[in-house]
């Protein structure tokens, strides 16, 4: 309650006083934790209009000129035109501590068209796992890297260093990040560690392929969950129109060519992938509010 209350007043400084609001709901949570959602809200003193599941939200923004970005003086075009009422689309959200595949069947929803008053869409299935996010990809980074520095450096035990600890952890996040964007990274933790002998340093190259192999096994966590979600929504992969990768991670190269590699389909990435579900939200209690 007192996170939402401190959202909603920052919010309420932005567009000047306290509006209706949209709960995004995570496509895992069952009815107790959604109403416990509801009354923590109530706590914060907001006005609720809604919920919805945050797939249903992403899958709103992408049909908008909010879901997309375009160059510099261009206009915006939606990330998915023309997407018919009722079609099949999968929503693959790799955030930093979990992971979770979606179905959603598409609304009448027409916010370019006459029918802006129309459903969002609808939440067919879902299916989640806890061991697959960023920080599992850190966690999997940091075993590496200090069976690196035992084999290479010093056979050092770093379960009790809290401090050397956290500047890998620091470092490993970094890692990722540029490797999502590069070809290599280089990790250079000067004394990172001492023993009797003096000062220990950690330096080392990641190029993309070694960092695959490492995050390799934790992203196959996630594999599963392709065809729970579909098994819980009785679609097919071949009724799939269109497959969108929302959360951080969503900008791993290892995890587009996994969504691919599995639906058969290009996926559709959402420049602002970690807001894409507020920005559905928001819009649905404008269409809720106003009516557009």
């Amino acid at each position: 309650a007192e996170l939402l209350r401190a959202l909603a007043s920052t919010a309420a400084g932005k567009v000047g006083g306290a509006c209706p609001t949209v709960l995004a709901v995570p496509a895992g949570f069952d009815d107790g934790q959604t109403a416990a959602l509801l009354e923590a809200a109530a706590l914060a003193g907001l006005e609720v209009a809604g919920t919805l599941p945050e797939p249903v939200a992403a899958l709103l923004a992408c049909r908008t000129a909010a879901g997309g970005a375009a160059a510099a003086g261009a206009q915006e075009a939606p990330l998915l035109p023309g997407l018919g009422a009722g079609a099949p689309v999968a929503v693959v959200d790799v955030g930093g501590r979990q992971a979770t595949v979606s179905v959603v069947a598409a609304g009448d929803h027409d916010p370019t068209g006459p029918n802006r008053r129309g459903e969002a869409g609808r939440l067919v299935g879902a299916a989640t796992c806890l061991a697959t996010g960023g920080e599992h990809l850190d966690a999997a980074l940091v075993e590496d890297l200090v069976r690196h520095f035992r084999a290479t450096v010093a056979d050092v035990d770093f379960s009790q260093d809290g401090l050397a600890l956290q500047r890998l952890y620091e470092a490993a996040e970094i890692a990722k990040i540029e490797l999502s964007r590069g070809a290599a990274s280089e990790i250079n933790l000067p004394y990172l560690t001492a023993d009797a002998s003096g000062p220990k340093h950690l330096v080392r190259g990641l190029g993309r392929p070694e960092w695959e192999r490492i995050a390799g096994p934790v992203l196959d966590r996630a594999l599963p969950l392709c065809e729970r979600a579909l098994n819980s929504s009785n679609v097919s992969k071949s009724e799939l129109q269109a497959v969108i990768l929302v959360g951080g991670c969503s900008r791993i190269p290892r995890v587009q060519a996994m969504a691919k590699e599995w639906f058969g389909l290009d996926p559709v990435i959402p420049i602002n992938s970690e807001e894409i579900t507020v920005i559905g939200a928001a819009m649905e209690a404008r269409r809720l509010v106003l009516g557009s």
